[in-house]
Parts: structure tokens; C-alpha cells; sequence
């Protein structure tokens, strides 16, 4: 599934994780970041979302009907054998045309769906991974109907005018 950034992935994969509860299907969120793990998990428990977080410091994994890790930790896990006896129904990918969801996945027989903004991949194409593609409202869709703010284009001369700290760009500036 394709959508602007902030048009709501996160909420689309929350109703998809209570859709396949409400039908006793497991399921995993990966969010590709730490940010975005946090934030899912803020969204799942504004809404009711049973879930696991599944991080460096999880120890136990819970017979929860969603589980929430950052790709590389669930593969971690999962490769380890931590899900063999948990029947995984559903992997939903945040970030999807990132190549390394593809291993993750591979490791098991269910329902897949990728979240993206960005429907290109650099490593791994999307049609080797997923059947379908949904393409979401455009980004203009989202500004003229109030999801979106307007952009705002900064120009080569505005980029040179940031100040660099350590070779970032300086958040104050």
C-alpha cells in the first residue's frame, strides 16, 4: 500500500492488527525505527490495541494477538525460533521498499502487506514480495483535503545558509 508520509500508515496497520485479533489472527507490525516503534505502540494503546513490544530487552514473547518489533529484532527472534509455537497470521511492514523486510518475511507462511511512501526499492523489488499494489490519495488529495500541510520548497540557497555541527546539519539552524 502506497500513501504520502502522514496520511496514516500507522493507523491503516492498527486497524489491520484489530482486524485479524477480531478473527484470532496473530500478527506482527515492523516499524523500520525506533521512533516509529514507540509511536505505533502510543497508537495501539490509544485505541486498545492488545499488543507485545518486541525489543533488545524482551526476554518472555506472550501469547499476544499482535506483536510489535523493528524488523531486524523480530528476525533476530523469530530466526531463533521464538514464534515456532505462535501461528503468525499476519506481517505488516512499515517502510516496505526497505530491502531487509524481505528475510524476515520469508520466514513465514502468511498474510504480508507492505507500507510505503516510497514504492521503489534499491535491493529487493516489490513485485518478488508482494501480488498487488494499492496505490493511496495523492499528496496534493492530502493538502487540499486537510490531512497535509503545504510544502514548503527550500531552495539550494537556503541549504547552503544551515550551519553544520559534526558534519550534520545543525538542528538550530
Amino acid at each position: 500500500m502506497v500513501l504520502p508520509t502522514g496520511m496514516g500508515k500507522t493507523v491503516i496497520a492498527k486497524d489491520f492488527c484489530e482486524r485479524a485479533a477480531n478473527r484470532n489472527i496473530r500478527s506482527v507490525f515492523t516499524p523500520d525505527r525506533k521512533e516509529m516503534l514507540e509511536q505505533t505502540s502510543n497508537t495501539f494503546t490509544k485505541h486498545n490495541i492488545s499488543h507485545q513490544i518486541i525489543d533488545a530487552d524482551t526476554k518472555v514473547i506472550y501469547k499476544s494477538m499482535c506483536y510489535l518489533g523493528m524488523v531486524e529484532t523480530f528476525f533476530r527472534r523469530a530466526s531463533a525460533g521464538w514464534f515456532k509455537d505462535i501461528n503468525i497470521g499476519l506481517i505488516i511492514c512499515d517502510e516496505a521498499h526497505v530491502g531487509n523486510f524481505k528475510k524476515a518475511l520469508d520466514l513465514f507462511d502468511c498474510y504480508k502487506i507492505g507500507l510505503t511512501a516510497t514504492p521503489v526499492s534499491s535491493s529487493v523489488p516489490l513485485k518478488e514480495i508482494y501480488k498487488d499494489i494499492v496505490l493511496g490519495p495523492s499528496v496534493s488529495w492530502g493538502i487540499e483535503n486537510g490531512f497535509l500541510v503545504p510544502s514548503k520548497d527550500i531552495g539550494q540557497r537556503e541549504i547552503l545558509d544551515l550551519k553544520k555541527q559534526n558534519g550534520e546539519f545543525a538542528s538550530r539552524s
